[in-house]
């Protein structure tokens, strides 16, 4: 009588297709993964060969953004919640430039929203400048 031999099992996990199949992962999931692109606001650049425009104070509307992100319209302190009333009033509309200053340490948020609110009032030639410490 003859005796099987049975073959021996390795113990051992073949590693030579493995740099393919983690090829082929990532390439899946850079395919399946959503990209997300935030849209920004745009906003029109003069051109450099241009001089400033000089405006008189009349047509004017002055936002400061303090350090601690307080509002001040005109020289009166407002909520950025009141500030699209404020802009909407019959005074403001006459007027056709906003200089937004900003302090150096303000969020970054603010000035957004700000800017948000004025484009949505249909401010468009808005000047951004940064404040002194």
């Amino acid at each position: 009588m003859k005796i099987k031999r049975f073959a021996q099992i390795s113990s051992e996990i073949p590693v030579a297709s493995m740099s393919d199949i983690a090829f082929l992962l990532i390439v899946f999931f850079m395919i399946v993964a959503v990209f997300s692109i935030e849209a920004g606001f745009s906003l029109k650049l003069p051109a450099k060969d241009k001089p400033p425009l000089e405006v008189s104070d009349q047509r004017i509307i002055e936002l400061r953004i303090s350090r601690d992100n307080s509002l001040t319209l005109n020289g009166k302190s407002v909520s950025p919640e009141e500030l699209g009333a404020h802009l909407s009033q019959p005074g403001f509309r006459n007027r056709q430039f906003v200089s937004i200053k900003a302090h150096a340490k303000s969020r970054y948020k603010t000035a957004v929203l700000v800017i948000e609110q004025f484009k949505r009032n249909g401010f468009e030639k808005i000047s951004l400048k940064k404040l002194k410490p």
